[in-house]
């Protein structure tokens, strides 16, 4: 449309220019004539150039709805799509989140906690109140009229500050997730060759370093998350808290939980609550099965990553490894993409640049942000020895996103609701606060213990 409007004007302008020169001698050298005919060129030219810079000015927002609809907002990486989605399309995006690393971990788990019994009795204690908390940022949201994402839930009841200080925490969280999908890479080939591990080329930090800079760099370089979407488809107390912390990062799913809420037909949180009940159902009953059988294949000498248990020479073994770590490479990148978002978005708050400034060497931020993450992740992973250990302080950093943020998300919120609420809502976001700060805690200082020892 501009563009025909362009090549009118410019047609008018040669029209007018070729009456200009075939007019007469005499009438060239009238100055008011030959005024007004100057003045109807500049205007002729002004329009051309106006609609030049108009056309260049919906060229340049066409491209930055497409690169906003790639993005889709920070951690909104599983619903790519536009279209809405169904009750059962919900459901199986929060538990292909969910199922991941953690499953390894959970006959170890099972374990910890004195058998099958004591590990599935955690679970139904801890469901509840996770579950509750999906509804309270999807009810943030809803009543804030934000954007659908973790981070616009949180600084929309609680403010810009508290929205950078969650932002630093999912970086960490990130950091070590990303930690143990390389150290679980590094367990499945350690396991796959054991008959050649006197060889250089099979030791496992050059194993882990070559799958990994072959793998998984690559696709941490692309440019946005839509291009993953195919990839990606693919001491009693410390062992009660192990435990709770393992839970908390196998059932921790709240930071994609929004975005999908955003996608789902007919959003209601009515909805959205029978949504994560089946999830969570779906969860437990995986969780469970495998913490179980594990735990009775191996007893109390069940590894943290329950594929080390078994030999190098089963086949059914040796293609759940190999499916594992498949899984775990395109994993990596998914959830990079999301600290990167927010990496990017603290440097630019911090330098206070508009969408202009930004666009500037965007493309070696990106390169510098990816490459200094990979070398981060990659030089810890090679120091972690235990796959259990660095669950267990993702785990830590998952119950603040569980419980703190929403815990204090409901406070904020009690004035939305009846008078005679407003105590319930300050008592529950405090119990679920305490209690995310209570697991944080425990895990990290676990943590700490057993990589100190």
């Amino acid at each position: 449309m501009h563009r025909s409007n362009t090549n009118v004007n410019t047609n008018c302008n040669i029209e007018m220019r070729l009456q200009i020169s075939h007019l007469p001698c005499d009438t060239a050298k009238d100055n008011g004539q030959q005024n007004h005919l100057n003045s109807v060129e500049e205007a002729s030219n002004t329009t051309i150039l106006k609609s030049k810079q108009e056309h260049k000015r919906l060229l340049t927002e066409t491209e930055n709805d497409e690169d906003k609809q790639h993005t889709n907002g920070i951690g909104n990486y599983c619903c790519t799509s536009s279209d809405d989605i169904t009750i059962i399309g919900a459901v199986s995006i929060i538990v292909n989140i969910c199922l991941g690393a953690g499953l390894l971990n959970f006959p170890s788990t099972f374990g910890s906690v004195g058998g099958i019994i004591g590990g599935i009795l955690i679970q139904l204690v801890l469901i509840p109140f996770i579950s509750s908390t999906h509804l309270i940022l999807a009810y943030c949201v809803d009543k804030k009229k934000t954007s659908y994402s973790y981070q616009s839930a949180v600084s929309s009841i609680l403010g810009t500050k508290v929205k950078i200080i969650s932002e630093v925490l999912l970086i960490l969280f990130s950091l070590s997730t990303c930690i143990t999908y390389l150290v679980i890479i590094g367990d499945q080939s350690d396991e796959s060759i054991t008959g050649q591990q006197h060889q250089w080329y099979t030791n496992r930090k050059f194993v882990m370093s070559i799958t990994s800079t072959l793998f998984i760099l690559p696709l941490s370089l692309l440019k946005n998350i839509g291009s993953l979407r195919y990839s990606s488809r693919i001491s009693n107390w410390s062992q009660i808290a192990s435990a709770f912390s393992t839970i908390c990062f196998g059932f921790h799913c709240h930071i994609s939980s929004i975005p999908s809420y955003e996608k789902l037909r007919d959003r209601s949180i009515k909805r959205f609550n029978l949504v994560i009940i089946i999830a969570m159902l779906v969860c437990i009953v995986v969780y469970s099965i495998t913490g179980s059988f594990g735990y009775m294949s191996f007893g109390n000498s069940v590894n943290s990553d329950i594929l080390l248990n078994y030999g190098s020479s089963n086949i059914l073994v040796t293609i759940s490894r190999i499916m594992i770590s498949i899984n775990m490479v395109t994993s990596y990148p998914v959830l990079h993409f999301c600290a990167r978002q927010v990496v990017e978005e603290l440097w630019l708050n911090f330098r206070n640049l508009n969408d202009e400034s930004a666009k500037i060497h965007k493309k070696s931020r990106l390169i510098i942000q990816t490459l200094s993450w990979f070398v981060v992740t990659l030089s810890l992973s090679l120091f972690v020895p235990n796959v259990g250990d660095i669950i267990a302080l993702a785990g830590g950093f998952a119950a603040l996103f569980i419980f703190v943020f929403p815990g204090f998300c409901l406070i904020g919120l009690r004035y939305n609701f009846n008078r005679k609420y407003h105590v319930a809502c300050i008592c529950y976001g405090s119990f679920l606060a305490i209690l995310g700060i209570f697991l944080f805690g425990m895990a990290t200082t676990k943590a700490i213990y057993d990589f100190s020892s």
